[in-house]
Parts: structure tokens; sequence; C-alpha cells
């Protein structure tokens, strides 16, 4: 955490308490928990699932992640040769919030060079009136 913008951790931390507000917050937490583990835990239906993807896809992995080993983001990525991959060094698990300039560079950089996604990128101006 200490690479998140510390405002970024605040709004978090204020979204969070305001979760446990709500009656039955945990349910979801606990579903989504449950999801996660059943769907990893079988090797073979995560790469039917990779395997499944037909749109343009990049790959983004911080080499300090904590929560997901850079082996499984490179078994992925051998699993799809022709998905871009790319591993940014000083970042761990949320690379858009540690590191957020070079993980736009890389974003953009990747939306450029894919056919019909160019498009989609805001320019300058329009990014300035957002």
């Amino acid at each position: 955490l200490r690479r998140v913008d510390p405002e970024l951790v605040a709004a978090m931390i204020d979204l969070e308490r305001e979760r446990f507000t709500r009656p039955n917050w945990h349910e979801a937490v606990l579903e989504g928990t449950r999801s996660i583990v059943q769907t990893l835990a079988s090797r073979k239906h995560v790469e039917r699932w990779i395997r499944a993807v037909s749109a343009p896809t990049l790959l983004v992995h911080g080499a300090q992640d904590k929560v997901v080993r850079l082996s499984a983001s490179r078994a992925a990525a051998g699993v799809r040769p022709d998905w871009d991959f790319v591993v940014l060094d000083d970042a761990g698990h949320v690379p858009m919030m540690e590191v957020p300039a070079a993980f736009l560079e890389v974003v953009d950089t990747w939306m450029t060079r894919v056919p019909g996604l160019s498009a989609l990128i805001p320019s300058n101006e329009t990014a300035a009136t957002a």
C-alpha cells in the first residue's frame, strides 16, 4: 500500500467502512471468495477460460505482486502466445494504482498497435474536459 496514492487509499477505506454498515455485507464477499477458490482450484477450468478469449488481450503483471505469482501470469501467457504480456518491475498487485503513468503508457501503446482499438483512445482535448 505504501506505493499507492494515500488519497486513493483513504477513499477506498471510506468505501469499505460504508459497505460494513450495510446489512449482510459479508454475504457478497463470501460468495465471491468461494467462486474464486472453486474456479482456481481447477487449472484445466482456468485454461479453458483462457483459450476461449477471442478479444485482443493485454496481460499486465506487477513483478512485486504478493497476491498472484508472476509464474501464473507467465503460464497464462504461455497458453496464449497471441496475447501481449508485460511485466512492470516496480509494481505489485495493483499496477494501475501503484505506477499509474507506467501502466497507462503500456495500455496506450498497446491500444495504438491493436487494430480497431486506437479509435477508443481519448484525445488530449477529450481527456482534459472529462
